[in-house]
């Protein structure tokens, strides 16, 4: 299964409430990893994925799921 069709089926199935709670742990999980990685960037260098590409992610996310907007 794709991970577009994943989220998609998610979606079908997800409450309000459930939704609100996935959106909140996504935002908190995303800013312990740019943290994770700002304060131990070594700790990160040896994956498959850059640090960087975490990071945009985390940026992605606070701008679109984030609370202070």
């Amino acid at each position: 299964m794709t991970n577009d069709k994943a989220f998609k089926n998610l979606m079908k199935e997800i409450s309000p409430m459930q939704l609100a709670m996935l959106r909140e742990r996504l935002v908190l999980v995303m800013e312990m990893t740019r943290n994770g990685i700002e304060d131990n960037p070594q700790d990160w260098e040896n994956g498959l994925i850059h640090p960087s590409e975490y990071v945009n992610l985390a940026s992605l996310v606070d701008k679109h799921l984030g609370f202070n907007n």
